[in-house]
């Protein structure tokens, strides 16, 4: 397992974007879908 999904990792750029700032809680939900 090297990387997500391409899909995976476009919804989550995606979710970003919709974004202005790097939110704590979206950073540790990021990290929480990275450790799987």
């Amino acid at each position: 397992m090297t990387n997500p999904h391409p899909e995976e990792k476009l919804r989550l750029f995606q979710l970003l974007s919709q974004h202005e700032g790097w939110p704590e809680t979206l950073k540790e939900a990021i990290q929480v879908e990275k450790d799987g």
